[in-house]
């Protein structure tokens, strides 16, 4: 049994007297009854904030707002420090959270739009050979006398999206 309960009612850390449920501070020392918890979060958040992450950082502090008094200095500091992580991340721009480290992609990276389309029109091009030409056609030929019209030239029009 833990030795905390032993009269029903949890007991402070700190003067082991009686804390009523659902009590944040300690009515004889004062002391906050869930200093452990605030601090791992505390600690978890800066360690949040050092790498970078400053969403889940403001995710941490927030979380340990119901664990203190709303009127406490620990409860203001959080709050404004919740309020400076929302002016870091608003100022920042998306562009810089983001990492590109392959030299690469830097330099190239704005041209893959046109890249991919020059791949794709390759690909189209490509039908215009004779073989691939003739393929089309002897298959849209056979499909359609097989099934229907419809059939041949909307089977054919997804082989060749596939194939591009």
């Amino acid at each position: 049994m833990d030795p905390t309960l032993s009269s029903g009612f949890p007991k402070c850390e700190r003067c082991r007297n009686p804390i009523a449920y659902g009590a944040l501070v300690c009515d004889s020392c004062h002391t906050l009854v869930h200093s452990a918890q605030l601090k791992q979060l505390a600690a978890d958040a800066q360690v949040l904030e050092t790498s970078g992450d400053l969403e889940h950082a403001r995710e941490r502090w927030q979380s340990s707002l119901p664990l203190l008094p709303p009127d406490s200095q620990q409860a203001e500091w959080i709050r404004n420090r919740i309020v400076e992580l929302d002016r870091e991340m608003a100022s920042s721009p998306i562009e810089s959270q983001k990492k590109v480290d392959h030299p690469w992609a830097r330099k190239f990276g704005p041209l893959a739009p046109i890249l991919i389309l020059l791949a794709k029109a390759k690909s189209f091009l490509a039908i215009f050979k004779f073989g691939s030409f003739f393929t089309l056609f002897a298959s849209l030929w056979l499909y359609a006398k097989l099934y229907g019209a419809a059939f041949g030239i909307g089977f054919v029009i997804l082989i060749l999206i596939h194939e591009m």
